[in-house]
């Protein structure tokens, strides 16, 4: 989330044509909720992280071996840009304790991945700093170069221990935030090094992706029309043919609010959090996320319709809580909680090849700005978090608004901001 605007000039079309030009539809968002009990699908916390993969005990026809068994929902986890920087360990058995069992990293720190360890969290997605780009795909001394062998060599012994890595190149490489278009040329080369690395090291069970911004696109309403702009086509396609290639993945980070918060008097509220789903000629969407995938998959399936069969991941997605007339602790609440309803819905799947989507992010850090990291906006750039930087204040604001605190509880060092009552959910949507 750490840039300017992400574009959104037709995302804003897409979501005024679905619900203006359709019938606005009732969609069940209730997740693991409506699926199983409470005692199956609830975390401690009441927030629930937990993957159910069946409803009403059917087995669905669409599921993608290679992804049905996967975490459906994570959370992006760093805090190198808190003001007091938390302890790792302390902050991975926070998340631990708040249910959640897989986690997306901003690179491949030892430390976090100890952490993780320690508390029984193996499912991560580590990043490769945009900047070590140009290093990882620098070929002048063969394949595997030092960089990616270095990459690999880091991860070995965790994987040896049990962790279910994959392993994301750059982070938004083609946005101008990170360099722009001038990265596209090295993205290719940079998967081949890696994947050589991985290869030599005996890891050939790690995944390899490039997280994309979804500004890529220039259409897309209907999602059967979307398409890349121009300027993006070729780049786009020789990524995705490696994916591919590589047994890959491919991963977008898609943002309702921006598109809200841009454009307010075309993209309702309700559609933007999720709280509400439409239909648009004869097919049902949960929410505005849920059109973005859509529109993605669309586009990516023109492209090559290998493209759309991969692997799905949405890297990052959340909603402000502060610094916004909009950016609420109801708001980001209620985002949240239809987010992860959404990820694990197996009735109305984000994706046939859905894998996992990761809320930005598990920590508030407030010293973005300072570093450069300020985006659209400093304030709500520093209040993105599920939880509070310190993680020893609680707000009682949730999606049932702030006069109803039932069904809080605190996390073990702190507490959460947006911790969801399941016997809640049940009650908003009649179950």
């Amino acid at each position: 989330m750490y840039h300017t605007m992400v574009s959104f000039r037709a995302l804003g079309v897409l979501a005024t044509m679905s619900v203006a030009g359709s019938e606005s539809v009732a969609v069940d968002a209730a997740g693991c909720s409506s699926i199983a009990g409470d005692d199956a699908c609830s975390s401690s916390s009441g927030l629930s992280f937990v993957q159910t993969r069946r409803t009403k005990n059917k087995v669905m026809a669409w599921e993608d071996p290679s992804v049905s068994s996967a975490c459906k929902v994570g959370a992006g986890f760093s805090s190198s840009f808190q003001k007091r920087r938390l302890d790792v360990n302390i902050a991975a058995r926070d998340l631990h304790d708040l249910g959640i069992q897989c986690v997306r990293l901003w690179d491949y720190d030892i430390s976090y991945l100890k952490a993780l360890l320690n508390v029984g969290i193996r499912d991560v997605l580590v990043y490769v700093p945009t900047h070590e780009i140009a290093e990882l795909a620098d070929g002048s001394h063969g394949s595997p170069n030092d960089k990616a062998l270095s990459v690999a060599r880091t991860l070995k012994p965790f994987a040896n221990q049990g962790m279910s890595l994959r392993i994301a190149v750059g982070n938004e490489p083609l946005a101008s935030w990170e360099g722009g278009k001038g990265n596209g040329p090295l993205l290719p080369a940079a998967l081949e090094q890696m994947h050589a690395a991985l290869a030599k090291e005996q890891l050939n069970g790690i995944g390899l992706t490039v997280p994309l911004f979804d500004g890529l696109l220039n259409t897309s309403y209907p999602s059967e029309k979307v398409s890349f702009g121009s300027a993006y086509i070729q780049m786009v396609k020789q990524v995705a043919s490696v994916l591919l290639k590589l047994g890959g993945e491919f991963t977008l980070h898609l943002y309702p609010w921006f598109a809200r918060s841009g454009n307010p008097g075309q993209v309702p509220l309700d559609l933007a959090l999720g709280s509400r789903g439409a239909s648009v000629d004869g097919r049902r969407y949960s929410g505005l996320m849920h059109m973005q995938v859509a529109a993605m998959s669309a586009a990516l399936t023109q492209l090559d319709t290998r493209f759309g069969q991969m692997p799905l991941t949405i890297g990052e997605s959340g909603w402000p809580s502060h610094g916004h007339g909009e950016a609420t602790l109801q708001n980001a609440g209620e985002f949240a909680r239809n987010a992860i309803a959404a990820a694990q819905d197996i009735d109305l799947p984000l994706d046939p090849h859905f894998r996992t989507l990761y809320l930005l992010e598990a920590f508030d850090e407030q010293k973005k700005p300072s570093l450069g990291h300020i985006g659209s906006n400093t304030e709500i750039e520093n209040h993105v978090g599920l939880m509070e930087e310190d993680m020893s204040r609680h707000a009682p604001c949730i999606s049932t608004g702030c006069s109803n605190t039932s069904g809080l509880r605190s996390s073990s060092t702190g507490a959460a901001k947006v911790h969801i009552s399941i016997q809640q959910v049940k009650q908003q949507q009649g179950l």
